[in-house]
């Protein structure tokens, strides 16, 4: 586990632009650590004459001189290894990163980069020292950790999601220009390939962020199946004109909360009830082909209204005081249900896929698996 980061830990910032500088010194600052910069490899020597450096961060391109030169100099200068962070504005190839690593870099930034990030990337190297917190530090530098990496989480998957839509596109793409039917088989499954990945972008952003939950869960050995068609039995007796369409595929036996969850799928029906299509079914689909975790997806070809939509969802968390744009929305009112036992409900709403509502469940909420 990694140990809390000191007070006192000391981090070099080597650039030689001053703006640079104190913008990557104002993304440490949520860290409360000391911040040093360097403008030149003798400032930066001179600092660790003054005090020992537990982090360097070092700009790609210092004068004349590279990275991985100036972290070899930097060690030697520190009597002792010295984990450094690189940042750059170019990309870097293989070979490039690996002749960083060798000289001592522990990761690399290309810009452009939210600052939260390399505060995280910055958190975690700090954080390997066994130092032991004050009274209270522990719970605040906990909090504080998950929030970075809250953030973290929303900014690789928004970075993922803009090749994905690039796949996608292509997948239109090819539909509508081609009457190749090989070609066209291909295009679809690419198309509905992305679209999975995206719901799992989604639950990948929603177990990501930190919630108080349920306090207490009744775990008991149950299976899903049984739980799934009690609730469907309760929405034929709201709805007895109702048309549903069920399909399973595995095993459903796991160790969860079964009111809880009885009581989530009876709201993602209801849900889907209130939006379906004049003579249009509601799709349940049961999936416990995973030793691990157990789906459940109810869906409609109808789009919910967004003003409709606005009520049933919460946002994703936000960014730089914006909201992160292409993240999943999870149903707030089963969210906390679900997210209880370790797993993630999303919803999406949208033209042409229609609405879909997926839970994802660990097969055994009480970790024994």
């Amino acid at each position: 586990m990694t140990a809390p980061i000191p007070n006192d830990a000391r981090v070099l910032v080597v650039d030689d632009n001053p703006a640079r500088a104190a913008d990557t010194a104002a993304a440490l600052a949520p860290l409360g650590v000391a911040v040093r910069s360097a403008a030149s490899l003798d400032e930066a020597a001179d600092a660790l004459d003054e005090g020992a450096a537990a982090l360097a961060i070092v700009e790609a391109r210092i004068g004349e001189g590279s990275a991985r030169d100036l972290i070899q100099r930097l060690r030697s200068a520190a009597g002792q290894p010295l984990p450094a962070i690189v940042l750059d504005d170019a990309p870097a190839d293989g070979e490039a990163l690996m002749r960083l690593a060798g000289a001592g870099a522990v990761d690399r930034l290309q810009r452009p980069f939210a600052p939260e990030l390399l505060a995280m990337k910055a958190a975690f190297v700090l954080g390997l020292g066994p130092v032991a917190p004050r009274a209270g530090e522990a719970d605040d530098r906990a909090a504080q950790l998950l929030h970075l990496n809250e953030l973290m989480v929303a900014g690789l998957i928004h970075d993922l999601r803009t090749p994905l839509m690039a796949i996608n596109l292509s997948a239109e793409v090819a539909l509508a220009r081609t009457s190749e039917d090989a070609v066209r088989q291909a295009a679809r499954r690419i198309r509905t390939s992305s679209q999975r990945m995206s719901r799992i972008f989604d639950h990948l952003l929603n177990l990501s962020r930190v919630s108080p939950g349920v306090e207490r869960l009744g775990l008991a050995r149950a299976d899903l199946r049984q739980v799934a068609h009690a609730a469907l039995d309760a929405a034929r007796r709201i709805e007895p004109a109702a048309r549903f369409e069920v399909t399973e595929q595995g095993e459903f036996d796991g160790v969860f909360d079964a009111a809880l969850i009885g009581r989530t799928i009876e709201q993602l029906l209801a849900t889907a009830l209130a939006h379906v299509g004049p003579g249009d079914p509601v799709t349940l689909q049961l999936d416990g082909q995973h030793r691990d975790r157990l789906v459940l997806a109810v869906s409609i070809a109808n789009v919910i209204p967004a003003e409709a939509q606005e009520r049933l969802f919460v946002p994703g968390p936000k960014s730089a005081g914006r909201e992160v744009p292409g993240l999943g929305l999870g149903l707030h009112e089963v969210d906390a249900y679900v997210r209880a036992h370790g797993g993630s409900v999303v919803g999406r709403s949208r033209t042409p896929e229609g609405t879909l509502f997926e839970l994802l469940l660990p097969r055994d909420a009480a970790g024994r698996v």
